[in-house]
């Protein structure tokens, strides 16, 4: 990284990127509003800590930070928009650090959703990582795309929620009780995730079966972008009242609670 801000069409990766010939790269994002770097703090070491465990090298979370605020004011101001810094090493293991700026496109304050076709792969050697390349990620996002949905849900071969394509999940069931499911079964350990469970001593860390998911009263995405999304319809049909709901509300303060 040295510092230099350029247009996004300029050649700022080197063509034996990791990131793109072999996948093998992690990035953050954050949203800037008013000025302000929403919980871009959690993101740098996010990223850092991704990056120390793909083997990447070492991303200075002070550095990474400062790049995403310079770049966020530089584009935005006081206006909205998102910030992503993305980690890479080249093949000489050469560590990449790219920042790159863009508008907050469309932001629906409730969600719509399905479930995926696809079995989630689980946990592996980059569970938890926010990885810059997921074909079935990317595939799904294009025909949600297409659907005019906003979301698709992935469970394990186990028959176990995992996560969705752009966020973690909490599903409060019939029992009232609400859950997101435990990292261990292989999704991205988000920022929005990491304060939620932080914040709320109520959110539990349990598995969440399909049968569950069905009776769910509320089910809301979590993504450090958009913030706390309820899913008000899932394949056709109505979560609960199909409209946000007390959970909605309480992830929603908690994020908004911390800078």
């Amino acid at each position: 990284m040295d510092g230099r801000i350029v247009p996004v069409d300029a050649p700022a990766l080197r063509p034996d990127d990791g990131a793109f010939t072999q996948g093998l790269g992690c990035y953050t994002s954050a949203r800037t509003e008013s000025g302000r770097l929403r919980h871009g703090r959690r993101s740098a070491r996010r990223l850092a800590r991704d990056a120390a465990r793909l083997g990447l090298g070492a991303v200075d979370e002070e550095a990474c930070l400062g790049a995403m605020s310079e770049l966020a004011e530089a584009c935005f101001g006081a206006d909205p928009g998102i910030v992503r810094a993305q980690a890479s090493a080249d093949g000489d293991g050469g560590l990449h650090l790219v920042v790159t700026a863009r508008g907050p496109g469309a932001d629906r304050k409730i969600w719509r959703a399905r479930t995926s076709s696809f079995h989630h792969e689980g946990p592996g050697p980059t569970a938890g990582i926010k990885l810059s390349g997921h074909p079935v990620f990317a595939w799904e996002r294009r025909e949600l795309a297409r659907e005019s949905l906003d979301e698709a849900l992935f469970f394990d071969s186990e028959g176990r929620l995992v996560e969705g394509t752009r966020s973690n999940l909490v599903v409060c069931g019939a029992d009232g009780v609400a859950r997101t499911p435990p990292l261990a079964r292989g999704g991205v350990a988000g920022v929005a995730r990491e304060i939620a469970i932080e914040r709320l001593d109520a959110l539990r860390q349990e598995d969440v079966g399909a049968e569950q998911l069905a009776t769910a009263s509320e089910i809301v995405a979590l993504n450090s972008v958009r913030g706390a999304r309820p899913i008000v319809e899932l394949g056709g049909s109505r979560v609960g009242e199909g409209a946000p709901g007390p959970w909605a509300r309480r992830l929603r303060e908690a994020l908004d609670a911390e800078e």
